[in-house]
């Protein structure tokens, strides 16, 4: 069994260069949450976010991760992490089950959330939303409603539909996106929680400001992409 700690902040090693190519800043999953699709790793140097399969990782012990060639990473240009680290997790009634703090896998097939309160077995999550986990026994009402919202896009009359990307386009409105910064942009943030390392000790405690060393401080205890769903 493997978790996203085990792979966060690990220093990713190219054996066919022999040369250190960056750390791991996160980890990606597919949209339904089931699989690990790679990480992503940062070039200390200059900040340059790359992404690595789960075929290109040949293997790992406590401090590196090993691949073939520095030449196996694809270049991200926006990266909208699918790390469900930091999200709160809601049963159908609406009851808190925790906010998300860690991910555990079976080779690259998720089993199970870790929160805060619980954990939960990952067949239980129904929705996997770009801020929620949706807790659930039973998906049909949902896939239901969803093809009932289908048909009636369809039906709608094309004008409607084309006054609407009209307007849009003239007042310039965005979909808002959850994007996953590089490390250096939480400098000089604020914590909305508490964050602990390994054996309990405290990294930084709440409402207290990023520094350089708390985020490499973070690096060493597996906590980097906790701190950064935890800021503000």
């Amino acid at each position: 069994m493997k978790t996203i700690n085990d792979f966060i902040s690990k220093k990713v090693v190219a054996l066919s260069q022999g040369a250190c190519i960056g750390y791991v800043l996160d980890v990606t999953f597919d949209e339904n949450l089931k699989k690990m699709i790679g990480i992503v790793i940062v070039d200390e140097e200059n900040e340059d976010e790359k992404f690595l399969s789960n075929e290109k990782l040949l293997s790992q012990n406590d401090e590196y991760i090993f691949v073939e060639s520095a030449f196996d990473c694809e270049n991200i240009f926006q990266n909208q992490s699918t790390n469900p680290v930091g999200k709160i997790v809601f049963s159908e009634n609406g009851d808190d089950l925790g906010r998300v703090e860690d991910v555990v896998m079976e080779k690259s097939n998720v089993q199970k959330i870790v929160t805060n309160k619980s954990e939960i077995n990952v067949k239980n999550i129904i929705v996997n939303g770009s801020d929620f986990l949706i807790f659930g026994k039973n998906n049909k009402k949902i896939k239901k409603n969803e093809k009932i919202f289908n048909k009636n896009v369809k039906n709608m009359p094309k004008i409607e539909i084309q006054q609407i990307k009209i307007e849009n386009k003239k007042n310039d409105i965005a979909i808002p996106t959850k994007i996953y910064s590089s490390s250096r942009l939480l400098i000089g943030k604020l914590t909305t929680n508490d964050v602990f390392g390994y054996n309990n000790e405290l990294i930084i405690k709440k409402n207290e400001i990023i520094t350089k060393n708390i985020i490499e401080k973070a690096k060493k205890h597996n906590k980097l992409t906790f701190l950064m769903f935890n800021c503000k």
